[in-house]
């Protein structure tokens, strides 16, 4: 490159092939040069610099070039964000399946809670039938056992009516 007022020059690319490095051309080492135009696209990402003078045809290349790859990256950039909107639409209905998930299992785990209160309250509804036939039957018992007793009064009482 050569300093200029207004910018540099790139005057060409050299290699200086295989040898040791401050070895590279001269006598009995030879040099590859390349032509510049092959690596133009190269020159440009490495400077950064957008204002190159180029001739006017290839000044056109590089223009559609760079329309070019403006609009492939900006596919790329709509295709991302296509895929990212997918991703969280699938993150969004994720959310929601485990929502249900877990809505399911509060509404079962509820359903199981009352099945077992409702369990509880019949077998405390069936401990209190026995227990009030329980209560029935000893009842009866005594009510027997009292008309037995009476009845034996009376026997004993008319026994003794006719023994007088």
């Amino acid at each position: 490159m050569v300093n200029q007022t207004n910018g540099f020059t790139l005057i060409g690319l050299v290699s200086g092939g295989r040898g040791e490095l401050g070895s590279c051309g001269g006598i009995n080492n030879p040099v590859h040069i390349v032509r510049i135009k092959m690596f133009s696209s190269w020159i440009l990402g490495i400077t950064g610099y957008k204002d190159i003078c180029w001739d006017t045809n290839f000044q056109a290349k590089v223009n559609t070039a760079e329309a070019e790859q403006a609009k492939a990256d900006e596919a790329n950039a709509e295709q991302t964000k296509a895929e990212q909107s997918k991703a969280e639409q699938a993150k969004a209905e994720e959310a929601k399946a485990v929502q249900a998930k877990a809505e399911l299992a509060k509404a079962e785990q509820a359903k199981a809670e009352q099945a077992k209160a409702e369990q509880a309250k019949a077998e405390q509804a069936t401990a209190e039938q026995a227990k009030a036939d329980q209560a029935k039957s000893e009842q009866a018992k005594a009510e027997q056992n009292k008309a037995e007793q009476t009845e034996a009064e009376i026997s004993e009482a008319e026994q003794n009516l006719i023994g007088l």
